[in-house]
């Protein structure tokens, strides 16, 4: 009895043992998660650049104790004294003014996260000439602090006080430049552009991915039993390693493997991420890891690897300033724009990519970048109705158009969804000349490309608000 005792004693203790250990790993991976992620962000490069100046300064000091060794002439006129007080006084400005300007421009982000969305800060802080900028007037004031450390009697920092001073003239041009630069980039055109370019990047990222992916599970793979694995964390996915997963899965004896979530979808802690098609029967806790491994969970989402982030940010931008909170129609408009540059870009090159035959292992993957996109017109016409922009409703009705307008009829299909239900609302607007051209624009391309039902519904809808053009009505009243 004593035995048995002690036997469900040392079972206990060691579940707590692991539970403890299993908390302990988690910690630290959300710390490495927000180090990596800060790094990322911002601090790569103004390390980099702070670190370029204490080689600098290390240089200098070597180069004015080979210059006193050899007696080579001193180009500065002053004794030590002169030099030390020059130094002391670039390093202090320096500290000063980069304190006080940095304070001022954070306000500046500040009032135009409030003017548009919190994601300004996001962009404030991945420009690279931004965080140059900054690692710039750190590392200066580094640089001069260790030549002014150096500095004695016997030790007079010619080569390091001019190139001190030169460093100086320069940092007043950049603090000039950053000046303008911020205030530039708090333009919405700016920060939908910036958007915009991250967001292209990421899916050209992506799209290396996707061409070793599959859309659908090989017949031979689907009469399979499946094995599905839960994730043991939770967060945002924000990276796939497809080789790694397929090695993975090869060695587990599955002829296939399907990834469940997408690239920025959050997945719980405890639900399916994977599903293996094999003939054998389940796997370790050990294989599982391993293949888990190949999916990196985050607590936020990344815009450098995921691009239906940035569609989310466009949207973002565009609802915040088209609603009554602001009722500013430049970035809805804006927005709606650049959703409608996306389409015409990737569709393009998810044409190239969907000729191609994929070889290799199968791992498959569901795409849903373009279904987030139609989701963000969507969003952006629901807005538009709310806040009664007939210029926005106008740009989405235009960009629908050109999406309907490209050959896979699910774009087409989901357009002319779109259009239906957003014709709930459409009432709402007075029907001006803008919207009367984007709406008969969408119903001659729906039409065109083989959706007769919502064309005549829109209209028919357009038609009803034109009849009511010069008569007296309230918005209640407007739709007859």
């Amino acid at each position: 009895m004593d035995e048995l005792q002690r036997l469900l004693n040392s079972q206990t203790l060691r579940k707590v043992e692991d539970r403890e250990d299993n908390k302990a790993r988690g910690r630290l991976s959300h710390l490495y998660a927000s180090v990596r992620r800060a790094f990322s962000e911002f601090l790569t490069i103004p390390t980099l650049v702070i670190a370029a100046f204490l080689a600098l300064s290390v240089a200098v000091i070597w180069l004015d104790s080979m210059r006193i060794k050899h007696g080579w002439p001193s180009i500065l006129p002053g004794s030590h004294e002169s030099v030390q007080t020059l130094l002391g006084t670039i390093a202090s400005a320096i500290i000063t003014v980069t304190s006080i300007t940095f304070s001022l421009l954070l306000v500046a982000v500040q009032q135009g996260a409030a003017a548009l969305t919190s994601q300004v800060y996001d962009q404030f802080l991945r420009r690279r000439a931004n965080q140059v900028f900054f690692g710039f007037f750190v590392g200066l004031a580094l640089y001069c602090l260790v030549i002014l450390a150096a500095v004695h009697p016997d030790y007079t920092p010619v080569y390091g006080a001019m190139m001190a001073f030169a460093l100086t003239v320069v940092a007043l041009f950049l603090l000039i430049i950053l000046i303008y630069s911020t205030i530039d980039q708090m333009r919405p055109v700016m920060i939908v552009k910036s958007i915009l370019q991250h967001t292209r990047r990421a899916r050209s990222d992506q799209g290396k991915m996707l061409e070793h992916t599959w859309e659908h599970f090989p017949e031979s793979a689907i009469v399979l039993p499946r094995a599905r694995v839960p994730s043991k964390d939770s967060g945002y996915v924000t990276r796939i390693d497809v080789e790694m997963l397929a090695r993975q899965a090869r060695k587990e004896g599955a002829e296939a493997v399907g990834i469940l979530p997408s690239i920025g979808d959050y997945v719980s802690r405890g639900e399916y991420v994977l599903e293996l098609r094999r003939a054998q029967g389940g796997f370790t806790d050990r294989a599982a890891d391993k293949l888990l491994a190949a999916i990196r969970l985050d607590d936020q989402r990344d815009l450098d690897t995921d691009p239906a982030y940035g569609i989310e940010q466009l949207v973002t931008v565009g609802w915040t300033s088209t609603s009554t909170a602001k009722s500013n129609p430049q970035p809805g408009i804006l927005a709606c724009l650049s959703l409608q540059d996306l389409v015409g870009e990737w569709f393009a090159l998810d044409a190239k990519r969907q000729s191609r035959s994929v070889v290799g292992f199968p791992v498959i993957y569901t795409d849903n970048v373009f279904r987030r996109l139609l989701d963000g017109l969507e969003s952006l016409t629901v807005v538009a109705s709310e806040s009664m922009q007939h210029q926005t409703l106008a740009a989405a009705y235009h960009a629908l158009a050109f999406t309907a307008s490209q050959d896979p009829r699910e774009l087409g299909s989901r357009a002319a969804d779109i259009t239906l239900r957003s014709l709930t609302a459409l009432g709402d607007h007075v029907f001006t000349q803008v919207l009367e051209d984007a709406c008969y624009s969408l119903v001659d391309m729906l039409r065109h490309r083989g959706f007769p039902d919502a064309a005549d519904k829109l209209e028919s809808a357009s038609r009803q608000l034109s009849s009511g053009s010069g008569e007296l009505h309230s918005r209640a009243t407007r739709s007859p």
